[in-house]
């Protein structure tokens, strides 16, 4: 079997780390912080570059194409929309086609898409662009998740998730020196971006492990039948086995769709509330008398250093809570957004709501994947890529609206308006304990 493509059942996998030797464990140690790595990278190109510079350049944007508020938030929802496409599709190919080949698809989508904004000579190509860059962020997170969860040490994994997840503040870190010192030149800029954008392609094909996962009841004699009957199927079926103790099917199954219903509400708050600053935010800065477009770039990468602390995100949960982190977190996304919004002509203050957001941002997400990898952990991908399309969404319906208040109301009322929502969702946090139980048992029950 190819050495880099894993079918296997998840506890067998568990138990066999367990017992590796110490220098074959020093290895895996070696493996998993380059996987972690290339995963920060991977998500840093989508997120950091393809995704969210567009807010950055927004000021640049406005001028060059005669962007309205509006126009800009349908620009900005429509890669929110195939951000959702993205989710869909990387869900129902990376069980079959392997991880590295839809991580790989994820990094020609963002190359493509910063290609294409790069070339922009009207509205419509702009939209185009950012468009498909919008869709590799949602292609993604569920292959990554896919392969760690199938290949990473029980004890490392919700760190490495935790850490691939925080490439979202590292690429917004990237490309705010590139805004600051080619936001006069922003085509040389997202030339440079597209050149990063291969170059982790590169690193993706060579590093992120080829996980399959072959679907219960595959024919025998068809296409990975061998290793799904001998891995993947069993792994399934035995992450099903009820335990001495443990809930029974139905439970676990109510149970696990309770849970993910919560984390859904959860998650489409949190994408709805933060829509604003994302898409508007950096305009707010550049467009207030005692700030500028060089106080917004600054912030913008205070914003993306901080949000790198989000990759505590599985050691707060373990401090906290899963509820306690969440209503914390969810109030600092709510004072930032405000702050932001009232305050964006102080350079300390602005440049301190993007810092908090920044953390808060990438934390949020970090437990949005935490929890979803222990809601059904033999279907990583799947669980994780509903979450996240459940921010798309909310992402998706909020920034056209919170465009349309912008012009109607101003931009104060706007902010406000989503530093409300986001203190409202404090109290809707993702399934804490009882989905943690249901996955360690699940987990025992398949070897683990």
């Amino acid at each position: 079997m190819d050495p880099s493509s894993h079918t296997e059942k998840r506890g067998d996998t568990d138990a066999r780390i367990a017992r590796r030797p110490h220098g074959t464990a020093a290895r895996a140690l070696g493996t998993d912080a380059l996987l972690a790595v290339v995963a920060l990278a991977l998500i840093g190109v989508c997120y950091g570059l393809a995704r969210f510079a567009f807010g950055l350049f927004l000021p640049t944007f406005r001028e060059t194409f005669d962007l309205t508020s509006r126009t800009a938030g349908l620009i900005a929802s429509s890669s929110y929309l195939a951000y959702c496409a993205g989710i869909i599709g990387a869900v129902a190919l990376s069980p079959r086609f392997g991880s590295r080949t839809v991580a790989l698809t994820a990094g020609v989508l963002a190359t493509s898409g910063i290609t294409l904004v790069a070339t922009a000579i009207s509205p419509a190509m702009l939209l185009g662009g950012v468009a498909i860059a919008g869709a590799s962020t949602g292609v993604a997170s569920p292959p990554l998740a896919q392969a760690i969860a199938r290949c990473v040490a029980p004890a490392r994994r919700d760190r490495v998730q935790s850490i691939a997840n925080a490439g979202t503040g590292a690429g917004v870190m990237l490309s705010g020196p590139v805004a600051l010192l080619g936001q006069d030149h922003w085509r040389l800029s997202w030339g440079l971006f597209t050149l990063a954008a291969f170059a982790v392609c590169v690193a993706v094909a060579v590093v992120v492990p080829q996980v399959r996962i072959v679907p219960t009841g595959a024919r025998r004699g068809g296409p990975g039948a061998g290793r799904g009957r001998d891995g993947a199927e069993r792994g399934e079926r035995g992450s099903r086995t009820r335990v001495a103790g443990g809930p029974g099917p139905a439970d676990a199954r109510t149970t696990s769709t309770l849970a993910l219903a919560r984390l859904m509400g959860a998650a489409a708050v949190m994408g709805a509330a933060s829509a604003m600053v994302w898409t508007f935010g950096q305009d707010r800065i550049a467009g207030a008398d005692g700030a500028g477009p060089q106080v917004g770039v600054t912030a913008w990468i205070v914003l993306g250093a901080c949000g790198l602390g989000g990759a505590a995100a599985g050691d707060l949960v373990r401090r906290l809570g899963t509820r306690a982190a969440w209503a914390l977190l969810m109030g600092l996304l709510a004072l930032s957004t405000v702050v932001l919004g009232m305050a964006p002509d102080s350079p300390s203050a602005a440049i301190a709501a993007c810092a908090a957001f920044g953390a808060a941002y990438v934390a949020l997400t970090g437990l949005v994947l935490v929890g979803a990898t222990r809601i059904r952990p033999e279907r990583t991908a799947v669980v994780v890529g509903v979450g996240f399309l459940a921010i798309a969404l909310g992402q998706t319906l909020a920034t056209p609206f919170w465009g349309a208040v912008a012009d109607r109301a101003g931009a104060e009322a706007a902010f406000l308006g989503a530093g409300v929502l986001a203190l409202a969702g404090a109290v809707v946090a993702p399934a804490g304990r009882r989905a943690r139980a249901h996955s360690r048992s699940g987990s025992e029950a398949a070897g683990g």
